[in-house]
C-alpha cells in the first residue's frame, strides 16, 4: 500500500514536471515570433554625410553608408560607395538624404549633359571671344541673353539661357579669367536653336549675364 502510494506520488511529480517542461518551451516558441517582429530586415543605402551641391564632384567623405528597413529604403537608392567612382552629382544633396541613382552621373560613363537637359531644350556649343562673353566672367550655372549683332543693329534670339559648361568644365574655374575665347555649352529651347546657330555661323553672336546668373 505504501508502495503504490509512493509510486502515485511519483507519477503526479513526473507529471507536473513534463507540465512545467511544456510551459517553458511554448512561452520561447512564443517569444521567438516577436523577436524577429521586432527586428525586420535591412539593406545599406549611401546617403549624404554632408550638404553637396548640384554639380559637384563626389569626394569619399561626402557620403556614408546607412542601414535601412528594406521596406523604407527609397527606390532607385544606391547601395554601396563603389557605384559613386568619378561621380557627379545632378542635383544638390541634403546631409542624410538617400543618394538615388538618378541623381549623379560619371563623365565617360553616364549621359551627362543629357541629363542637365530640360524638356524641349538643345545643348548647343557656341565659341566666342571673351568680350563676347561678358569678358569671360560666364560660369557654369550663370544664365545668359544671346544677342545677333551687327553694324546696324542687336537683336535678341534668347533670354536667360542656361550655361552648361564653359571650355568643357561643368564647375566654375578656380582663377580669374584669362582666356581669348570661351567655349560655352549652353541648354537653348528648341524654337530658338536655328538663330543661334545662324549668329554663330555668322560670327555676330553676343552673350550677356542675365540678371541673376
Amino acid at each position: 500500500m505504501d508502495w503504490a502510494k509512493t509510486k502515485g506520488w511519483g507519477w503526479l511529480v513526473l507529471g507536473a514536471g513534463c507540465l512545467a517542461a511544456a510551459v517553458v518551451l511554448t512561452a520561447a516558441a512564443l517569444r521567438a515570433p516577436r523577436s524577429a517582429a521586432a527586428a525586420p530586415p535591412t539593406v545599406p543605402v549611401v546617403v549624404a554625410a554632408r550638404a553637396v551641391p548640384a554639380m559637384s564632384p563626389l569626394a569619399p567623405a561626402d557620403v556614408v553608408v546607412r542601414r535601412f528597413p528594406a521596406a523604407l529604403a527609397p527606390s532607385g537608392a544606391l547601395r554601396g560607395v563603389d557605384a559613386l567612382k568619378g561621380a557627379w552629382t545632378l542635383v544638390p544633396l541634403a546631409p542624410g538624404a538617400p543618394v538615388l541613382a538618378a541623381e549623379v552621373a560619371r563623365p565617360g560613363r553616364d549621359p551627362l549633359v543629357d541629363a542637365l537637359l530640360a524638356p524641349h531644350e538643345q545643348a548647343v556649343g557656341v565659341s566666342l571671344a571673351a568680350a563676347a562673353a561678358a569678358g569671360g566672367f560666364v560660369t557654369p550655372g550663370s544664365r545668359v541673353n544671346l544677342y545677333a549683332v551687327s553694324a546696324q543693329r542687336s537683336t535678341e534670339i534668347a533670354a536667360g539661357v542656361r550655361v552648361l559648361a564653359v571650355n568643357g568644365s561643368l564647375v566654375p574655374a578656380a582663377g580669374p579669367p584669362g582666356g581669348a575665347t570661351e567655349l560655352l555649352t549652353l541648354a537653348v529651347p528648341d524654337p530658338e536653336v536655328p538663330a543661334v546657330l545662324e549668329a554663330q555661323a555668322a560670327g555676330a553672336l553676343v552673350a550677356t549675364l542675365a540678371r541673376g546668373g
